[in-house]
């Protein structure tokens, strides 16, 4: 069965010309700590994998280790362009880093994951649609920060309908000053375009 879906990742705002001052770094640092997070749109499905995961802390951190030491290097050299697309999807940068950063995710997921249910990482991610209706269940509130909304998990029926499980809401920021994370002038424009998130761990059940 060939799974068909359209990537919706959306993100908060217009253009890449975006000055950012101390102030507003601190007030998005505030904003996301409200709103930022997990949003469960279906708590059965979300529980049955948060358990499957924490089965295999230890066994997870370690086949980690050996993936960041190169195994699976001639996968990720097959596969490099696909995960750089992701990652540019994801961020609007081509960052290599962040690109085998999805990689080596994706490969603990396949190995250690439930696989009726996909996650954002996964190159099937591709093509997941984030519908009107289930911004609405978000509220109104959250796109006032500039944000990402990633598909956290997912899986398709027998019919190929995708139904979304998890979304997470991350707020943004551009990393140019490496001590501080923000932008000393207030009229400075990005010097890298290096996009950094904030994000802290809520979990809201949008179905209880």
């Amino acid at each position: 069965m060939r799974i068909l879906f359209i990537l919706f990742i959306t993100i908060c705002f217009s253009g890449c010309g975006i000055k950012v001052s101390k102030k507003e770094y601190f007030d998005t640092l505030v904003f996301a700590k409200k709103h930022s997070g997990i949003y469960v749109l279906d708590s059965k499905r979300y529980d049955e994998i948060k358990l499957s995961e924490s089965s295999y802390k230890r066994e997870k951190r370690e086949y980690q280790k050996q993936l960041e030491k190169g195994l699976k290097d001639k996968e990720w050299k097959e596969n490099k362009e696909q995960y750089i697309a992701l990652a540019r999807k994801l961020s609007s940068y081509n960052v290599e880093e962040n690109a085998k950063s999805l990689f080596i995710k994706n490969a603990i997921d396949e190995k250690f994951g439930n696989n009726k249910y996909f996650s954002f990482t996964s190159p099937k991610a591709q093509e997941v649609v984030i519908t009107d209706d289930i911004l609405q269940r978000l509220g109104s509130d959250i796109c006032k920060k500039k944000c990402v909304i990633l598909p956290l998990y997912f899986y398709a029926d027998s019919d190929e309908n995708v139904h979304i499980i998890a979304l997470e809401v991350l707020y943004l920021y551009t990393r140019v000053n490496r001590m501080y994370g923000y932008v000393r002038d207030e009229n400075a424009l990005f010097a890298n375009g290096s996009w950094k998130y904030i994000r802290y761990n809520n979990t809201f059940y949008l179905d209880k």
